[in-house]
């Protein structure tokens, strides 16, 4: 609202597809989730600049012009299985889609653990994958895994957006309710006020 250019945090921006993929999709962003797109360098800039000059707490910003991302592996597209590219498991505009693949990269997430560990360990080159509970496995073998409490909270972020999109449809859907309403009254005047005015003609006419 105070600078141009500025989109919002990634969060706000896209959504798993799929409730399933919720937890995966947070493990997978990781502090990217946080992240604010911006269109450029410069917008980037003037919000760190204003944001120093108001004490805020750090931020990192994706600058759609110039951020470098490494593009999608097709292969990992023909994985089978319930393997799914991150990156195809989330809506977002397309606007936005580069800053969508910086966050994701050619993670990869699947149904089971075991699925996961079949995926990143099979063949010379090594796999992000993250299994839909919410257990990563990253290219060099690590295992992370568990929920803590910042990581339910950015969850709930999730259902939450879907929360605040039923109201909206519920505000609008009221509004067109209300109008309808008031419409009918303004009909139903306009014929009160035509049938006083025939009357009156009546009268004048006697």
């Amino acid at each position: 609202e105070i600078l141009k250019g500025v989109h919002g945090r990634v969060s706000d921006l896209c959504s798993p597809t799929q409730k399933k993929y919720q937890m995966a999709l947070t493990v997978a962003m990781g502090r990217n989730m946080d992240a604010v797109v911006v269109d450029n360098e410069k917008t980037a800039k003037e919000c760190i600049r204003y944001m120093k000059d108001n004490r805020i707490p750090a931020m990192t910003f994706i600058p759609l012009q110039s951020i470098q991302v490494k593009p999608v592996k097709e292969s990992l597209r023909q994985l089978g299985g319930t393997a799914k590219l991150m990156v195809d498991v989330v809506q977002h505009d397309t606007s936005i889609e580069t800053a969508i693949l910086y966050a994701c990269g050619n993670t990869i997430v699947c149904d089971t653990h075991d699925e996961a560990k079949k995926i990143a360990f099979h063949g010379e080159e090594r796999q992000k994958v993250v299994s839909i509970d919410g257990t990563m496995i990253a290219k060099s073998g690590n295992m992370t895994g568990g929920l803590s409490g910042s990581m339910e909270a950015k969850m709930k972020r999730w259902n939450q957006k879907e929360v605040d999109k039923l109201k909206d449809q519920r505000s609008g859907m009221e509004e067109e309710l209300n109008q309808i309403g008031n419409l009918r009254l303004a009909q139903q005047k306009e014929q009160q006020m035509s049938q006083e005015l025939q009357d009156l003609k009546r009268k004048a006419d006697r």
